[in-house]
């Protein structure tokens, strides 16, 4: 075999190719431009995402609990929006996240598209609810098929999707005054477990489907949780029992990795991928070019009347097309070099920051 020969075939293909604008492009301009946008715009995109505040609507506020309060109560003269209290958040940032309606704003005289955009909420809230009432009672009711309680059940799905609430509270008549009397019992040490009613339980809403949602509702969730633990202590506390009555275990876990390894950890499993992609993006199009594009051209056949064997030809060609993909990771690797130097700072405080809200 003369290598000589594949040689002048592979020069032959390679400066063809430095021709070609498109494949110039898909070789060396988009690897050095993918990274850079990729690494902060990407990333920048998550925590706008992230930032951008949900809606909450609660219905039944009124039945809370007194003390501690769920939602921070509301102030005189103040319009807008109402917030759940910042100390049941692991983050106080998130508080400042969360936008919640109540029935209680509807008197409060404020502007008229605000004014309008809290009536809708809690109307289609209200529908919501009858809806999910209706659910529930068909469920209850022997003799009913499966298939009206699905027709019911989707009529509910598509009335949440349609509504602009991302997480909807419903709160039971009489939840804080049954609040309060299990731990009038409880302080009391009077009557057995029998004497502790039995009532309902909140409800929280949410679409899985929906990304806005499942971030609300994780926050929302996280939030009532801690709440419920603040009940849970109060109620301890009054009938002169530990607060860590309830945890005989309650192990504690800690996380030892830092902002660093967990930034490491995400490009180690989202580069290797991406430098697959752009090595054979890097190759494809040298390989079209050299193939279907010259029959195209018209360039093939005089080239095969050349004193090549068939070998030296296809080798030659394939030469050139793994030079091109060569071509391309390296430049990869170098752009995410070169940025990840430059911008190591900033990409580190960006997902610290996406690392915090997301846990």
């Amino acid at each position: 075999m003369s290598w000589r020969r594949i040689k002048l075939i592979f020069q032959r293909e390679i400066r063809d190719q430095m021709r070609d604008r498109r494949t110039l492009f898909m070789i060396v301009i988009l690897p050095l431009l993918l990274y850079p946008a990729m690494g902060v715009g990407m990333v920048r995109m998550l925590l706008s995402f992230q930032e951008q505040p949900r809606t909450v609507v609660v219905l039944g506020e009124s039945e809370l609990p007194k003390h501690p309060h769920l939602i921070e109560p509301a102030k005189a003269g103040e319009e807008g929006p109402r917030r759940f209290v910042k100390g049941w958040f692991r983050l106080y940032s998130d508080a400042e996240k969360l936008d919640v309606y109540t029935e209680s704003m509807l008197p409060q005289a404020g502007n008229a598209d605000a004014d309008a955009k809290q009536r809708q909420l809690l109307a289609d809230a209200k529908r919501i609810r009858q809806k999910y009432e209706q659910r529930e009672k068909l469920k209850s009711t022997p003799g009913r098929t499966k298939a009206e309680i699905e027709l019911v059940n989707r009529q509910l799905g598509v009335l949440f999707s349609t509504s602009r609430i991302q997480v909807l509270i419903i709160v039971p008549d009489g939840f804080g005054g049954n609040i309060a009397e299990v731990n009038r019992l409880l302080r009391e040490r009077s009557g057995d477990s029998e004497a502790i009613p039995d009532y309902g339980r909140p409800i929280i809403m949410h679409n899985k489907a929906d990304k806005k949602s499942q971030i609300a509702y994780r926050r929302v969730a996280n939030a009532v949780s801690a709440w419920e633990q603040g009940i849970l202590s109060e109620r301890l506390s009054a009938a002169h029992l530990p607060a860590t009555m309830t945890t005989p275990v309650n192990a504690e876990a800690v996380d030892l990795a830092q902002v660093e390894d967990i930034s490491q950890s995400l490009w180690s499993v989202l580069f290797p991928a991406l430098l697959i992609i752009m090595s054979v993006t890097g190759a494809f199009y040298p390989a079209i070019d050299l193939a279907a594009g010259e029959k195209e051209r018209g360039t093939l056949w005089p080239l095969r009347l050349a004193p090549l064997t068939r070998s030296q030809f296809e080798l030659g060609k394939f030469v050139a097309v793994f030079s091109g993909g060569s071509i391309a990771v390296v430049l990869n690797l170098a752009s995410v070099r070169t940025w990840l130097a430059i911008k190591a700072g900033e990409l580190r405080g960006m997902l610290g920051t996406l690392v915090g809200s997301i846990g």
